[in-house]
């Protein structure tokens, strides 16, 4: 089992920092409302992390790059959120399909 140290939460917590820092001195703006922490497997993070003076929330889920991560990195949520949109397009596909089969 993996366990995370002191010195890991140190460094994680120093390199978000970090990350503030540079995206002010560049005068950006980070999206802190769409950050939160993930822990991935059976063990709960307890750990606060922060971005600025915003503590990060503790999810069961995150967007990333448009994947959906779930704790146990499971594809099932992603592929639900996902299933809507393709069959949507994949009916329309068909009605163009079948207009111009119709048409000829």
């Amino acid at each position: 089992m993996l366990t995370v140290s002191s010195d890991d939460v140190s460094k994680l917590q120093t390199a978000l920092d970090f990350i503030v820092e540079w995206a002010a001195s560049w005068q950006l703006q980070l999206s802190v409302s769409k950050c939160c922490t993930l822990s991935v497997g059976r063990a709960l993070a307890t750990t606060d992390y922060s971005i600025g003076d915003t503590v990060l929330p503790h999810g069961t889920k995150c967007r990333d790059l448009g994947v959906m991560i779930t704790q146990d990195l499971s594809p099932a949520v992603h592929i639900m959120k996902l299933l809507p949109r393709l069959i949507k397009e994949q009916t329309a596909s068909y009605g163009v399909l079948c207009q111009k089969t119709l048409t000829y």
